[in-house]
C-alpha cells in the first residue's frame, strides 16, 4: 500500500480533470490500505468535487466507511459503485463479506443475482467460476470462467482461473479459455504467472511452438520474478513439469 501511495503521489497540477481524479481515488484507497483514513477522506472530498457520482468516488466513499466501522452506510456506496462498475474486483469482494449488508447470505446466490442484473459483466462470472470450482462444480466452473474470459476479464483474475483449472490437469479448458480471451499471443506481455500456466497447459496438450513462445517471454522478461525466469528455463530445456501455479 505505501508503495501505491507513492506512485500516486506525483506533480498535481499537468493533469486533465480525469487524470487528476484517477490520481486522487488511487491516493485514497491506498490511504485507506494504510488506515490513515483522515488524509484519506481529504483526497475524497476533492475527488467528490471533480466526479460527485463516479464509479472510484462511490468505490472510495464505501471503504472509507466500511473500515471505520459503519457497514450499512458502506453497503449503500458499495452497492451504487457497483452498479456504475461490476467488473471493480475490491467492491465485489467486499460485496461477498458475511458482514455485508445484503438480502442473502450465500455468495453464489449473490453472485447469480449480480449476474442477472450485468450479463455482461466478467467480474460476477469470474468469482462465481472460483467458488464452483473450489466446491468441485467443475463443469459450471469452467462455463462461468470461459464466459468472463470472453468478456475481457483482468490477467489477474484469469491467473487464479488458469491455475485452478491446470491444477486438476484441465489443459484443454485452460486453452479453450485462453482462445476465448484473444489467443496466446495476446499474453506474450501480460502478467508472468498468466504466461507460465499457459505455457504449461499448451505443452500438455501438444502446442509446443505456442508454449515455447510464452517461456520465452518469461525467460526474457526482467521484471519476473526469479524463481519463475527459472522454471521457464528448465521448461525449455527439457519436458515442462508440475502443475501452474
Amino acid at each position: 500500500a505505501q508503495t501505491a501511495l507513492e506512485e500516486a503521489s506525483g506533480p498535481a497540477g499537468a493533469a486533465t480533470p480525469a487524470d487528476r481524479a484517477a490520481v486522487l481515488a488511487a491516493r485514497c484507497r491506498a490511504l485507506i490500505a494504510l488506515e490513515r483514513y483522515e488524509e484519506a477522506e481529504k483526497d475524497l472530498t476533492a475527488l467528490q468535487s471533480l466526479a460527485p457520482e463516479g464509479e472510484e468516488t462511490l468505490s472510495c466513499f464505501g471503504h472509507l466507511l466500511w473500515f471505520r466501522g459503519d457497514r450499512q452506510a458502506a453497503g449503500e456506496w458499495i452497492r451504487r459503485a457497483i452498479e456504475s462498475n461490476p467488473n471493480r474486483m475490491e467492491n465485489l469482494h467486499l460485496y461477498l463479506d458475511p458482514g455485508f449488508p445484503k438480502k442473502t447470505a450465500s455468495p453464489l446466490t449473490a453472485l447469480t443475482d449480480l449476474m442477472n442484473n450485468h450479463p455482461q459483466a466478467w467480474g460476477p462470472k469470474s468469482l462465481a467460476a472460483s467458488i464452483h470450482m473450489a466446491r468441485g462444480g467443475w463443469k459450471e466452473g469452467i462455463r462461468l470462467a470461459l464466459a468472463a474470459a470472453e468478456g475481457g476479464a483482468q490477467d489477474e483474475v484469469l491467473v487464479e482461473l488458469t491455475g485452478r483449472m491446470g491444477r486438476q490437469d484441465l489443459h484443454r479448458d485452460v486453452v479453450r479459455l485462453a482462445e476465448k480471451a484473444g489467443g496466446w499471443r495476446r499474453f506474450l506481455k501480460g502478467h508472468v504467472l498468466l504466461r507460465s500456466n499457459l505455457a504449461v497447459s499448451l505443452s500438455r496438450v501438444g502446442q509446443t511452438d505456442a508454449a515455447d513462445a510464452l517461456w520465452r517471454s518469461v525467460r526474457d522478461d526482467p521484471m519476473a520474478h526469479p524463481e519463475v525466469r527459472i522454471r521457464a528455463r528448465e521448461a525449455l530445456q527439457s519436458e515442462p513439469s508440475g502443475a501452474p501455479r
